[in-house]
């Protein structure tokens, strides 16, 4: 059936309860009366997958969106190493026409390959990092070699880049852009 919603089917297991359009909107039929449901983030850190919680056997369940999507208009998962990629990038993008069936190395090359993956805020983005303490003495490291070689740990100092305010071995990190001038002081 296609409406304004997109195509409609019953979500699956939940017995005429639940149904679900192609563009990934939740409907509840409760009482005659049928209400769409008002999806939520998931997650302590809400890492922006819509979900909704939905009544199976007296217990809520709590089920993403898009993988009602992608069960119920692009089929089951076709193997344990499938994952579901949103094409744009926009995890809150829920209709089926921007989800696809893909592999795990899949999915990771298209966060790579479309810019969403990497850059500063995964804490891969490769550049000059600066570290600098309270008295305004610092570091200049090109590589993970310097920061070794200075006796530092690039994995905390890679923590440290990502969560700015958390200071390692009394040295706050930072970025460097390219048009940035180095502060005064700080040693390269």
């Amino acid at each position: 059936m296609a409406g304004l919603f997109g195509d409609v089917k019953e979500i699956f297991g939940f017995k005429y309860r639940y149904f679900i359009t192609s563009k990934g909107l939740i409907f509840s039929l409760s009482s005659g009366e049928l209400r769409q449901l008002n999806p939520t983030m998931r997650g302590k850190n809400r890492n922006q997958y819509l979900f909704v919680r939905l009544e199976l056997e007296g217990k809520l369940k709590g089920v993403n969106i898009h993988r009602l999507v992608a069960e119920n208009f692009l089929g089951p998962k076709p193997s344990d190493e499938h994952v579901i990629n949103h094409k744009d990038g926009n995890k809150q993008n829920n209709d089926v026409s921007n989800l696809e069936w893909t592999t795990i190395a899949g999915n990771t090359q298209h966060a790579y390959r479309t810019g969403l993956a990497g850059g500063r805020k995964h804490g891969s983005y490769k550049g000059p990092v600066c570290a600098e303490n309270e008295e305004g003495f610092g570091y200049v490291f090109f590589d993970s070699k310097q920061a070794i070689e200075a006796g530092f740990n690039p994995n905390s100092i890679r923590d440290a880049v990502v969560k700015p305010w958390k200071k390692v071995f009394g040295f706050y990190f930072s970025r460097i852009n390219t048009e940035v001038q180095l502060r005064k002081g700080v040693q390269s």
